[in-house]
């Protein structure tokens, strides 16, 4: 037997129940004879009746098959293939023109609501621009009093309701649609609000000055039904995907609070994970605990951890001030938005962090970068007066059939052309 191979049977020819009728059927000395002497007529009448019955000859097939060599193994198929990195639209989908907005740093100067309208800050006016009627709003306009701005807005998540604060110190305005003021919340403080958070009714904004104020929007009085001492500027805020849990990013720190205990001074979790400013804070999606952060100009780290024992999971030098951290769910990615001195989007594996496409076409600072409602694209907002919009996840091909209908009814399509403004 040198030099063969085992014997493999050919699996494809085989029949378990020809098999077993060739094997158990009694063939008397009288039916091999009477076989024989078949003239030829009456064999191609029971071969062509075999074909009928069966796809083939009865009597000429084999228990066991061994007329076909076995496959031949060749190395390289054992070999598991590289998974190839997916390829992402390097041009943006659309870019609108966002004259006087404001480079601040600490500001959020736009927001995408579920009913796919983007708001938009631009100096001391409010604008909303709806993506499916390519229509552009003016909503609110402020005096424009001591260069004070609109240093944030938020829409209240699922509905038409949109928070907006300036650099006056002393109010925050919901509006709704056919967008005026339905509600003026009083902050009774000296310094600006300038970061926002929802957890349902509940609207939390962070100050300058260190304090996080909770407002309930059902309340009629406009009054802060809570306070959390930060102790320094709240740069960012973020509820958890559970509405359980409110992180906070201040200079050089990050901490996260109960929301049992919002007037606690001493927090769940804290972290001196950055060496600057932190406003980029972003929850996981589909793993709660986590949570992803970035560092300001002198830090430039994007660090992803666990929030309840502040723990370092991974870590990867940006080389670049982050202002924004999106999550993809879909394709378990993180997106980034950056300033000085890239001025780009950047695209990251997960848990790798391994930087896989970078979108350029900003020349000053990103100011910040949201999501769309339907999760597929981004829109980033730029100090050169520019706002884009990226289809970083288009939807995958093999679900996209599935939930067409759902989406385009809960929250409409995403078609863009490629240019226009906002005012």
């Amino acid at each position: 037997m040198v030099g063969l191979d085992r014997y493999i049977i050919n699996r494809n020819s085989y029949d378990d129940l020809t098999s077993f009728f060739l094997l158990s059927r009694p063939e008397t000395k009288q039916e091999t004879s009477e076989r024989e002497t078949l003239s030829y007529r009456e064999k191609k009448k029971r071969k062509h009746l075999s074909y009928l019955l069966h796809g083939y000859e009865i009597e000429n097939m084999k228990v066991l098959d061994n007329t076909k060599k076995p496959p031949e193994t060749r190395l390289n198929d054992l070999k598991v293939k590289e998974r190839i990195p997916r390829k992402v639209k390097t041009k943006p989908e659309r870019v609108l023109e966002a004259p006087n907005i404001v480079n601040d740093y600490y500001t959020f100067t736009i927001d995408w609501g579920y009913h796919n309208t983007l708001a938009v800050a631009l100096e001391n006016c409010v604008y909303t621009w709806n993506t499916e009627r390519n229509k552009t709003t003016l909503i609110a306009e402020y005096p424009n009093i001591d260069n004070r701005y609109v240093s944030c807005v938020s829409w209240k998540p699922n509905t038409e309701f949109l928070a907006v604060t300036n650099t006056s110190p002393d109010r925050i305005d919901i509006l709704a649609e056919p967008y005026y003021v339905i509600q003026t919340l009083r902050t009774n403080l000296n310094h600006q609000m300038i970061s926002m958070s929802w957890n349902d009714n509940l609207l939390s904004c962070g100050s300058i000055d260190g304090d996080i104020l909770h407002f309930d929007i059902r309340s009629s009085c406009g009054k802060p039904c809570a306070k959390t001492q930060e102790e320094d500027t709240v740069c960012g805020l973020a509820w958890s995907p559970n509405l359980t849990y409110l992180a906070s990013g201040s200079n050089n720190t990050v901490k996260v609070w109960d929301f049992r205990k919002l007037e606690s001074s001493c927090p769940v979790t804290k972290n001196n994970c950055h060496t600057s400013a932190v406003k980029a804070i972003t929850w996981c999606p589909w793993e709660p605990t986590l949570l992803a952060s970035g560092g300001g100009k002198e830090d430039r780290n994007l660090i992803v951890w666990n929030s309840m024992n502040g723990k370092e999971k991974m870590r990867v030098d940006t080389e670049s001030q982050i202002t924004s951290i999106v999550w993809s769910e879909q394709y378990r990615e993180l997106l980034t938005s950056h300033g000085s001195p890239d001025h780009s989007l950047k695209l990251w594996k997960y848990p790798t962090l391994d930087l896989f496409e970078e979108l350029t076409l900003h020349h000053q600072r990103i100011i910040s970068a949201v999501r769309s409602p339907d999760h597929t694209s981004v829109a980033a907002v730029s100090a050169d007066e520019t706002i884009s919009i990226w289809n970083c996840f288009p939807r995958d091909k093999r679900k996209k059939e599935a939930t067409r209908k759902s989406v385009k009814q809960e929250r409409g399509s995403l078609e863009f052309a490629f240019y226009n403004t906002i005012r």
